[in-house]
């Protein structure tokens, strides 16, 4: 927590924009925020710097704010609010008070849960998993989400298949929590790889392809067999039905390397 660091930010740091008695009074509350911040009554200083903030949106209210949000494990509130302080300082280039706010977000983060998600049976290569509307990524998942306390919105989508929707409660920050999520039957099933179905039927192409090849061979082997034997003997070859069986021999070697082909 950076409260032992916000703590140097001590002035609300009042623009031309305030009137007078707004900038007072803010003045005021903002004294008895950080009266009560080093009490350590952080439920009070918040109110404080709250009704202080209302008045005047000042950066080193906001930093002050969010270390009391963070102490009261509220972190979302937190994290808007040092994200603000850290816009504001950088437009302003108040490096200080930039450097407070960086510190403060790391802090949130620090202190969010973390939701670990259990598919089963396993989930899809092709699935597109949301959590609050926002895409996650696969291996994101392998480490846990980090998540503020609360209601969030799961969604999973398999291209084919009707997206599947759960809602998941985080009951506290600092905390690691697995949400268990049962994926549809038919996803198993019928929710392949890009391209499987291609694959499939390609490799039953490349077995018809093997055989016809295969066959192809023989016919080439026994063709040419055939010719050198028989070619062996000139006195074989003057008969015409022997020369028809030379032909024969010539065709089939024609048709087998087409059919190796």
């Amino acid at each position: 927590m950076v409260f032992v660091t916000i703590m140097m930010c001590s002035s609300v740091a009042f623009g031309a924009g305030a009137s007078g008695s707004d900038q007072q009074e803010a003045e005021r509350l903002f004294r008895l925020g950080r009266q009560a911040l080093d009490a350590r009554k952080f439920t009070e200083a918040r109110d404080r710097f709250e009704a202080s903030l209302r008045l005047y949106p000042g950066t080193g209210v906001k930093l002050n704010l969010g270390t009391c949000y963070v102490a009261l494990d509220d972190l979302e509130k937190a994290d808007a609010m040092f994200r603000a302080a850290e816009t504001e300082a950088k437009a302003k280039d108040e490096t200080t008070r930039f450097a407070l706010a960086r510190e403060g977000l790391a802090d949130v983060e620090k202190h969010k849960a973390t939701l670990t998600l259990k598919f089963a049976p396993e989930l899809p290569a092709s699935a597109e998993v949301q959590l609050d509307a926002m895409p996650v990524a696969r291996a994101r998942l392998l480490y846990g989400l980090p998540v503020f306390k609360g209601r969030h919105a799961l969604r999973v989508k398999v291209p084919g298949e009707a997206a599947l929707e759960k809602s998941i409660d985080v009951p506290k920050n600092n905390v690691a929590q697995t949400f268990e999520v049962a994926i549809p039957p038919s996803w198993s099933s019928s929710a392949t790889e890009p391209g499987a179905h291609m694959a499939q039927a390609g490799s039953g192409q490349r077995t018809v392809g093997y055989i016809v090849g295969g066959v192809g061979a023989a016919g080439l082997v026994a063709t040419s067999f055939g010719v050198v034997i028989f070619g062996q003997s000139q006195d074989w070859l003057i008969n015409d039905q022997n020369r028809g069986t030379i032909n024969m021999y010539t065709y089939l070697g024609i048709g087998s390397a087409a059919l190796l082909a």
